[in-house]
């Protein structure tokens, strides 16, 4: 064998190990940006409240993965005039994955860790949702859920930024690539009741009244870009049938609109959200 084909040999050899190397480094991981809206409102009890924490804690908390960051926002009638984070966790500033679990029982063991930790904060949400609650109780006597999105739009992760173009030394020293996806959940009886529009009467908002609203928040921007966003909705009611189906006729064109993925709506779609995010972490 001459000189020139050994090289090519040892050429290639060196490639091969490069590449197994770099792809044991370059991890993908997936990330949920997790936003979830809560009714502040005057017409929501406390015992809805406390349904919604329970939601929260039994169905959201209980299933959030190892990178997801996770953000609560108020409704109210200053959910964009004076929005506010109720609350916010980002899961990749904790350490949950230990080089001593080993490759067999390393999931189990990262799994239980999360479960631990969620048990923790869901503690501290519960409690910061109660305190925030009666420090905003002068803003519930409306409810600007159109606002909320707006502020919920904020937090909303671009293609760009969740997966981004990794630079060649970044590459090759083993950085991890995000790729995420953007889950919002509003818990509301979604009732718009604001200065400008209201759906607090026994029709709610007729056809008519709703393409006029969303022409008016079309026309302003009032209308946040959520594509690509998987959205629930938990606790919609109302006074009459009327007033449920034509709100949830609004909405839907709503989301419509704004390009989001609207999976559930209903009134207490728990079961759907928590399978929703098992499947996904």
């Amino acid at each position: 064998m001459n000189a020139t084909a050994s090289r090519r040999i040892l050429c290639s050899a060196a490639l091969l190990i490069l590449l197994s190397f770099v792809g044991c480094q370059n991890e993908v991981v997936k990330r949920r940006n997790l936003v979830c809206l809560i009714d502040y409102s005057a017409s929501m009890s406390d015992e809805v409240v406390e349904g919604y924490m329970n939601v929260i804690n039994n169905s959201v908390l209980a299933n959030i993965g190892e990178y997801d960051r996770i953000v609560f926002l108020p409704i109210d009638a200053a959910s964009k005039t004076r929005g506010a984070k109720i609350f916010y966790l980002d899961m990749s500033e904790q350490v949950f994955s230990l080089p001593t679990d080993g490759f067999v029982h390393s999931i189990d063991s990262t799994r239980k860790r999360i479960l631990v930790y969620a048990a923790t904060v869901g503690s501290r949400v519960s409690r910061e949702i109660q305190r925030q609650r009666k420090l905003r109780r002068k803003f519930a006597d409306l409810s600007d859920i159109t606002g909320a999105l707006e502020q919920a739009a904020q937090f909303v992760g671009r293609a760009n930024e969740l997966a981004p173009t990794m630079s060649l030394a970044s590459f090759f020293n083993g950085h991890k690539r995000v790729v995420s996806e953007n889950v919002i959940i509003i818990f509301s009886d979604m009732i718009q009741e604001s200065s400008e529009f209201t759906f607090a009467t026994p029709r709610g908002v007729s056809p008519s009244e709703a393409e006029k609203i969303l022409d008016l928040l079309q026309s302003r921007n009032g209308i946040p870009d959520l594509s690509g966003c998987k959205i629930f909705v938990y606790g919609r009611t109302g006074r009459t049938n009327t007033q449920v189906e034509n709100i949830e006729n609004f909405w839907s064109q709503y989301f419509q609109t704004a390009h989001g993925d609207l999976r559930a709506y209903d009134y207490e779609p728990d079961n759907v959200i928590a399978s929703y995010l098992a499947e996904t972490r």
